[in-house]
This record gives C-alpha cells, structure tokens and sequence, in this order.
C-alpha cells in the first residue's frame, strides 16, 4: 500500500511538473513596456490566454500560448504573420516573426528605456584609445541584430580613436572609412556631421563616452533625406 502511495505521489508530481512547463509563468502577466524607435509599444498578457498589443495609433488583439522550445508565439487575425516572445534575463524580448534582424526589448515600466545614461564627466582620454566592436545596438528599445556579433561571436569593428582622432569603419562592401578630429570636452568625444556613411548618403554624429558604471557607449545620429534617429551602442574594446 505504502508503495503504492509512493508511485501515485511522484506520478503526481511528475504531472504537475509537465504542466508548469506548459503554462506561462505568472510572472509575464500585466503590462509590457518598450520603444519601437521613437514609438511607445506597449503589450498586455492575460491570464485567459489573450494579448493586447499597441504601437502608436496601431493595435491589435489576439492569443498567446508557450511553444515547445519554452519561448511565446503571439497570433492576431489583425496580422499577416505570428509574433514571438521570449524571457530575456532583465525582461522580456518580442519580434514579429517575418524580421529576423531585430527584436524590440519589454520592461515593465518604459522609465527603463526613456531614462538617459548617466555620463562620467571625468574619463580620460586614454581610455577611449583603441579600436571599439559593438556589443549590443539599440534604438530606443529595439534591438538592431544586423549591427550586433555574429552566430559564431564575431563582433562589427565600429571606430577606432587615435588622439581626439575617430576613424569609422562601415563595415559595407565598398565603403571607405571615415576620419574626423572630434571635440574632446567633460571626459566626452564628438564628432561634426560626417557624411558617406551607409548606402543611401546617410550623414552622422558619433559621440563617445562612459558611463558612471565603466561601461563604454557610443550614440550615432543619423539622418537621410527627411528622417532621423539615433542608435545607442555598447563598445568592447579590440585587442
């Protein structure tokens, strides 16, 4: 009898872990946060298996379930092509399945992503010296994938400082590298509008720093034709 309880209890428990595993975690519920460039992106999860979801004067409506593979697949009949979701170890990380090369990161309150990063006013200029990979690029919240390393860990070479010297590297077939003498001033390296970066003559703004944490970030202003937007990168430096 004992040992017929035994088998019945751990039956049980193994029931109950298959079905954790299946049923999303509490902790997703509620409200998501995120800046899908300069627009506000926000995403609701229910407990009954439904999402709300808007960015700018968009919206839709729809369900929500957990793969096999422990990630979130998002379905709206307001949308041609499913969306996913995955748990990121600060938050919550969603792309529309159809592009591949960027993801937009959710925290619970967008404070995260419109806070400015604190700058070290005291960086000497020795620290910036070198050459500088990105590690990870943003704009806004949205992750740029295609500026980030590669499957095999490779990182994009962004610029190399020599003096108040910057030199950019495109990193398109082609493309020349660009030097400029930026301003050095309060432990922060800038640069005029450069122009010839990219394929279709978008002209930009590097401005280098560190923050009070030690981290190394670089800004990029860029702007074609009518539009504008700026990219939040964080460097590595390149032995």
């Amino acid at each position: 009898m004992k040992r017929l309880t035994s088998m019945l209890l751990a039956l049980l428990m193994l029931v109950g872990m298959a079905l954790a595993e299946e049923t999303p975690d509490d902790t997703l519920m509620g409200n998501w946060y995120g800046l899908w460039a300069d627009t506000p992106f926000h995403l609701m999860l229910a407990e009954n298996d439904e999402f709300q979801m808007s960015a700018g004067d968009f919206s839709c409506a729809g369900r929500w379930w957990q793969t096999e593979d422990g990630d979130y697949y998002l379905a709206s009949p307001d949308m041609i092509g499913g969306m996913l979701l995955r748990e990121t170890g600060s938050g919550l990380a969603f792309r529309f399945k159809q592009m591949e090369d960027m993801e937009i990161l959710l925290a619970r309150s967008m404070d995260e992503w419109t806070t400015p990063l604190v700058v070290r006013t005291d960086t000497p200029l020795e620290a910036f010296q070198g050459t500088w990979a990105v590690e990870s690029a943003r704009n806004g919240s949205e992750r740029m994938l295609n500026l980030e390393p590669d499957e095999d860990g490779t990182p994009q070479m962004l610029c190399t400082v020599a003096g108040t010297e910057i030199t950019l590297h495109p990193n398109q077939e082609n493309a020349p590298d660009i030097t400029a003498t930026a301003t050095w001033e309060n432990g922060t390296l800038r640069t005029g509008t450069l122009s010839g970066w990219g394929e279709q003559g978008e002209k930009v703004i590097i401005t280098i720093f560190q923050t009070e944490d030690g981290g190394m970030y670089a800004t990029l202003e860029i702007s074609v034709a009518d539009m504008s937007g700026t990219l939040t990168l964080t460097l590595v430096p390149v032995e």
